[in-house]
């Protein structure tokens, strides 16, 4: 699966299929910090992603 991440801006390839928590794992970044966008859908941390999929991780970013 190829993986794109934001800040900073980078491409990662993994192997799948992998559940979502279980990548987000694997990079150290928390679970309840970031959002994880399959095929323009947002997706759960209990999500199987497929080995051809793209996925974009995003972090949650909030102001005031």
């Amino acid at each position: 699966m190829q993986i794109k991440l934001f800040h900073p801006k980078r491409e990662l390839s993994f192997k799948g299929p992998k559940q979502v928590s279980s990548i987000l794992y694997h990079l150290g970044l928390p679970v309840e910090a970031h959002l994880v966008i399959c095929d323009d859908v947002l997706v759960t941390e209990d999500a199987v992603i497929s080995d051809d999929a793209v996925i974009e991780i995003r972090p949650v970013i909030s102001g005031g």
